[in-house]
């Protein structure tokens, strides 16, 4: 029939495209029709009911199982060689060479320590250690920097991949609901799915849910990464990043050090690891806590850890700073504008010169900001020479915030050591803060009470 002779025109077109599937045309003698003298039928050609994919799902379903693993030592091959090649070993400039000249001329030296040549040798080859270590590092942070930009490129592959196989389950759904097969959109469909397999664990389905129209059944096609959703049929679920990216970014790393360089020389207590690690934990858990979804509390996370970058600049206006260089830092990693503009909004509000709470990821920024009051921030380690910021400071032996969901409460518990600080001197800088907990507190619905010592202040 010329519809078998199209599809095998098509078959041999398509012999070298990635992904194709040949196709076979199913097909049957059609009804005959009686001769009507009696002499017998008369043959009426061929019935064509459809062209269906050559395509065992078996081995399609095995491949993306076992394709993940493959890719994921694909990468670590390449890892593996950038670090071999930074090491240069084999050779006679790598590791084993600097460090074995270095402790030879150091035996050198236990030989002949008045020797002024042979200590120069040692100073000379200590330097060379030095420098080689120093060189090793920059290309170990160089590799981790590629390696992050890495997995920001696959995760936007990643979500490129599911949003083109969203926009293939429309159209499948949309051909064969008239009763036809969909069978290259299916080999492009397939395909994606290959190259997605690379990139992640997934588990794909094709699951019924129904009857078509035409009898067909209704099939719902699931990719779904660490039990969760990446498409569901008409949906597609991005992969967004979490704290921990931020955490792990060398950019971060370097601005927090650069900016605790600067408020030591300033003398002002510390805003670096420690202060980020515990203002992240605590506006996540707010939220968490009041029951805000969860990609709210990831992004308060975020900007709990990245609300002192500004410091990088200058403390003066550091919460404007912070914003726009998170904002930029943010858009470069992938994030999406809208996360990244909220983020920007909450870390150019949180201090308690200019800021207000204006959002809910502001607002539980404020409260863990400025509730961070504790011993182990103190950096000066001269007891005599304590301002009234590092006496407050030294003298909270503990320090807790609590959420009272049936009282709608934002509690944060002090334990202070009066023989160090009087309370007066803890209102004395810390009053205006505490004032704007309670209006953070109130934009999240809530109202804020302090307790030191176990009795209600505020």
């Amino acid at each position: 029939s010329q519809k078998a002779l199209d599809i095998t025109s098509h078959n041999i077109s398509n012999a070298n495209t990635p992904g194709y599937s040949r196709q076979l045309v199913n097909q049957s003698a059609d009804n005959p029709i009686a001769s009507g003298d009696g002499t017998g039928m008369i043959g009426n050609g061929v019935r064509v009911f459809g062209a269906e994919r050559v395509r065992n799902d078996y081995l399609d379903f095995k491949y993306w199982s076992e394709n993940v693993s493959y890719g994921e030592w694909d990468v670590k091959n390449t890892s593996l060689s950038d670090i071999e090649a930074t090491f240069n070993e084999p050779s006679d400039s790598g590791f084993n060479t600097v460090l074995n000249d270095f402790f030879s001329s150091v035996q050198e030296l236990s030989k002949n320590p008045s020797s002024l040549s042979t200590r120069a040798s040692v100073k000379e080859k200590g330097v060379t250690v030095a420098n080689y270590f120093n060189s090793m590092a920059s290309s170990l942070e160089k590799i981790q920097s590629d390696n992050n930009y890495a997995v920001k490129s696959k995760v936007d592959e990643i979500n490129s991949l599911s949003e083109q196989i969203r926009a293939l389950n429309e159209q499948i759904y949309k051909y064969e609901i008239q009763g036809d097969m969909a069978n290259d959109f299916r080999d492009q469909r397939t395909l994606l799915v290959d190259k997605l397999s690379k990139l992640a664990k997934i588990d794909v389905n094709e699951v019924v849910v129904g009857k078509l129209p035409n009898g067909k059944d209704d099939k719902k096609f699931q990719i779904v990464v660490d039990g969760k959703y990446l498409v569901d049929n008409f949906h597609r679920y991005a992969i967004k990043y979490k704290q921990s990216d931020i955490k792990n970014n060398p950019e971060v790393k370097i601005l927090l050090e650069s900016g605790q360089s600067q408020l030591d020389v300033l003398g002002f207590t510390e805003h670096s690891f420690r202060h980020a690690g515990i203002v992240s934990r605590v506006a996540g858990y707010i939220l968490k806590e009041i029951g805000c979804e969860q990609r709210e509390v990831e992004l308060a996370k975020i900007a709990g850890y990245m609300h002192d970058i500004g410091n990088s600049v200058n403390r003066v206006d550091h919460p404007n700073n912070g914003a726009v260089l998170a904002y930029n830092m943010l858009l470069r990693m992938g994030m999406d504008i809208s996360e990244a503009a909220q983020l920007m909004l909450a870390i150019g509000n949180h201090d308690e010169q200019a800021g207000i709470p204006v959002s809910d990821i502001c607002a539980a920024l404020i409260l863990a900001d400025k509730s961070d009051v504790h011993r182990s921030r103190v950096r000066n380690k001269d007891f005599a020479t304590f301002d009234i910021h590092d006496r407050v400071n030294y003298a909270v032996v503990e320090s807790e915030v609590k959420i009272d969901n049936k009282r709608k409460v934002v509690t944060l518990d002090l334990n202070i050591d009066t023989t160090i600080c009087p309370l007066m001197e803890y209102f004395e800088i810390f009053l205006v803060r505490m004032m704007m907990c309670r209006r953070a507190a109130v934009f999240l619905n809530n109202t804020f009470e302090l307790i030191v010592n176990k009795t209600k202040l505020l």
